[in-house]
């Protein structure tokens, strides 16, 4: 057997600019680890180190030493500390298949025919599974709930997350920004005033409170009495309307009483929390509606503003309702809705 023939050794010179850069990676205790493994060897290299001895000191092997050090030559000492691009495994889910996912986690479960009312990753990743051959997606077939998580998290989608409610969905740290935004603009508007000429925006804290089951005087179970309220934050305005229980509907009735007490071309914005009535179909078609005139904006479930409403409620009960004997709902109603125009008086005199 012929002696193993000797490798020729490869010159390496680096300029000023790749040594200081290489130096400071060399250094570095938050560059990824095999990054400053490569620039160590291409200075000692430079330096005059041996291959053999550089495999020691970096308790590694010579041919890796050796392909380090020819990208260098080929390509320059800094595209020699990343890895080339590999050939790897080929996408086999199309970018058709992508969208259609996409689109389908826009939908509404319950559209489909699920009795949820948000997606959860294993129903998505099901539903695409069992339906994604009928709409010819067939890298689909074998979606797990991660990958599903991947595609939509790649398109900054969350369909299980319910966030702020304009025409346009924003993140919850972007809605609990805007919070932040509107205390400041009423803080501003308290401390210097606004002209007459250029009256603010209405600010409305928004809140509801139901009652449960009454008894009529046959004991018969009859529906709940649901009380709106918002409080306008400039003027100190209060807009209470009492009524039926019936989730969006009566909500949707509140939007309205709100539209008939405001300018029409001003816009209204309500603080409130993120309950299932603002978003119901009712609520939706109304604000649809109406695109430039409501603007919702969900606060944390403890917010100190809308605690406020939660001290009218309470004053509410010890002076309006306190061994308060009523004959029927409507008697209950009439009582609840003069009481507001009541406290409104006082604070007007």
């Amino acid at each position: 057997m012929g002696a193993r023939k000797r490798r020729e050794a490869i010159l390496l010179a680096l300029t000023s600019a790749e040594r200081r850069e290489l130096e400071r990676l060399s250094r570095s205790r938050s560059a990824p680890a095999g990054e400053v493994e490569r620039a160590r060897m291409l200075l000692d290299y430079a330096d005059g180190v041996s291959v053999t001895e550089l495999a020691r000191r970096l308790d590694t092997d010579r041919s890796k030493v050796y392909r380090c050090i020819e990208k260098a030559r080929q390509f320059g000492a800094m595209e020699a500390l990343e890895d080339r691009p590999r050939k790897g495994k080929q996408i086999s889910i199309t970018q058709e298949a992508r969208m259609w996912l996409i689109a389908l986690a826009s939908q509404d479960p319950i559209e489909l025919g699920y009795s949820e009312k948000v997606w959860t990753m294993e129903l998505l990743a099901r539903h695409a599974r069992e339906n994604c051959q009928i709409a010819g997606h067939r890298s689909l077939r074998r979606l797990a709930k991660g990958t599903a998580h991947k595609i939509l998290a790649e398109a900054e989608i969350s369909p299980y997350r319910t966030t702020r409610l304009t025409q346009s969905t924003v993140s919850p740290v972007e809605a609990t920004a805007d919070v932040q935004c509107l205390y400041q603009e009423v803080k501003i508007v308290r401390k210097r005033g606004q002209p007459e000429s250029e009256p603010a925006m209405p600010v409305v804290l928004y809140g509801e409170k139901h009652g449960g089951p009454a008894e009529d005087g046959n004991y018969v179970n009859v529906a709940s009495i649901g009380v709106f309220v918002g409080i306008d934050v400039h003027t100190g305005y209060i807009h209470g309307l009492a009524g039926e229980s019936n989730g969006g509907v009566q909500f949707v009735q509140f939007l309205k009483h709100l539209h008939a007490g405001y300018p029409k071309k001003t816009k209204l914005r309500l603080a409130l929390h993120n309950h299932s009535s603002h978003i119901s179909r009712e609520s939706l078609e109304f604000l649809t509606a109406m695109p430039d005139r409501f603007d919702l904006i969900f606060s944390r479930k403890h917010d100190v503003w809308l605690k406020l409403v939660e001290v009218l409620f309470g004053k509410m009960t010890r002076k309006a309702l306190r061994c308060v004997t009523v004959s029927a709902k409507s008697d209950l109603i009439s009582r609840l809705n003069e009481y507001w125009l009541c406290l409104n008086k006082e604070s007007a005199s």
